[in-house]
């Protein structure tokens, strides 16, 4: 039985203060039960507030050292001594990607890109058309649109003057044809009254032009008249549609740009279909002149020569027929003014893709070298020996 609590009567202690202290000496710890509040959260005390606290008061647990150790969850990385930089050795560079990863990575690219975009064809041809009306405006070809006039405005201005430039070119063709009319008259004049008749080769070049824009001209009449907005899209897909008159500076930049691309394609073909044929035994292969030759090499001659490649084989050899037989008369007509001494360069070029020959990159003075030896060994020679001379320059 735990002993009693005996207590002083409250005159003997005088103080309560006095009965807390001695109740903390005369009770034992484990039968002396008490209750204390603690707070939580508020400001710690200051030694000066403290100070006027009884010295015999119960010390805090929260007062003393704590026993636990703090625990570093992140530790910071280690840096490396200066032996260990010393000592490790440098890591070697990644290495370079191969031709062949460049290009599937290359291919990869463009193929998102067209399956992201799949109207990029339709929008490389709007880009074109304002590209070649903004230069047309440059070189005054097109009257330019009014500085304060607005989107709606400005492309009805430029729709106008792009219709009236198509109708001026359609009326040019008109006033060509009575200037080709005059050098026929003239010819025969000639011929009646018995004098040499011969046509200069700029007569016969015009001439020419003339009879090819007369038979697009009903087409591209009722292509302006109802679809006027697809022309940029016949110059990039079908540019032999148009006539001479009714091509813009730049449009003619691109088509022959495209003409000479198609006709390096016909070089390659050419050359691998002679890829088994000796060089020396070109003479007897051309020697039955376009009869001795199947579908598919007339169709790549055609491309070389600069003419439709499309339809059966028998309607190409029908164009390059034609074609050989238009050499050969301009071949005269060169022999006969100076091998093309007078031809300007862009009159150069036009000559030497009519005969097949890539002319991209190629300076003047080789320009003229080359058509200058076209005239020397095809001059008065038949159809095979053109033939030869177009193939030999594939097979090299």
């Amino acid at each position: 039985m735990p002993p009693r609590l005996q207590l002083a009567s409250p005159h003997h202690l005088g103080n309560p203060a006095r009965i807390v202290a001695r109740l903390s000496l005369t009770a034992s710890p484990s039968h002396c039960y008490y209750r204390r509040g603690y707070s939580t959260g508020g400001p710690t005390p200051s030694p000066s507030t403290n100070s006027s606290a009884p010295k015999d008061t119960l010390a805090s647990p929260n007062n003393g050292p704590s026993l636990r150790k703090k625990v570093d969850l992140h530790p910071a990385p280690r840096k490396p001594t200066a032996a260990e930089v010393s000592t490790t050795p440098p890591k070697p560079p990644p290495p370079a990607p191969s031709a062949s990863s460049n290009q599937s990575v290359a291919s990869t690219e463009k193929q998102n890109i067209a399956d992201a975009n799949p109207e990029t064809e339709q929008a490389s041809a709007i880009r074109f058309a304002i590209e070649d009306m903004q230069k047309a405006t440059q070189h005054g070809i097109l009257a330019p649109a009014p500085e304060n006039a607005g989107t709606v405005r400005r492309l009805l201005h430029q729709g106008i003057q792009l219709f009236k430039f198509y109708i001026r070119g359609i009326k040019l063709i008109g006033v060509h044809g009575k200037t080709v009319r005059a050098i026929r008259k003239r010819l025969a004049t000639e011929q009646a009254e018995g004098k040499e008749s011969r046509m200069t080769r700029w007569e016969n070049q015009f001439i020419k032009t003339y009879n090819q824009d007369v038979k697009k001209l009903v087409p591209f009449l009722l292509i302006v008249l109802i679809i006027e907005e697809i022309i940029p899209l016949i110059v990039m897909y079908a540019p032999g549609i148009l006539p001479s008159t009714c091509i813009l500076p730049s449009q003619l930049e691109r088509i022959h740009t495209k003409a000479e691309n198609t006709r390096k394609e016909g070089l390659k073909a050419v050359s691998l279909l002679l890829k088994d044929v000796k060089v020396e035994d070109l003479k007897s292969l051309v020697a039955g002149g376009l009869k001795s030759f199947d579908s598919t090499m007339l169709k790549e001659l055609c491309r070389v020569f600069g003419q439709a490649s499309w339809g059966p084989g028998m309607l190409a050899r029908r164009r390059l027929e034609r074609h050989l037989g238009y050499l050969k008369t301009d071949d005269a007509l060169l022999a006969a003014e100076g091998k093309g001494i007078r031809l300007s360069v862009p009159e150069l070029r036009i000559a030497l893709w009519d005969r097949g020959f890539v002319v991209d990159g190629v300076a003047e003075s080789a320009l003229r070298s080359k058509l200058a030896n076209w005239v020397d060994s095809a001059n008065n020679k038949e159809d095979a020996d053109r033939l030869q001379m177009v193939l030999k320059c594939a097979k090299k």
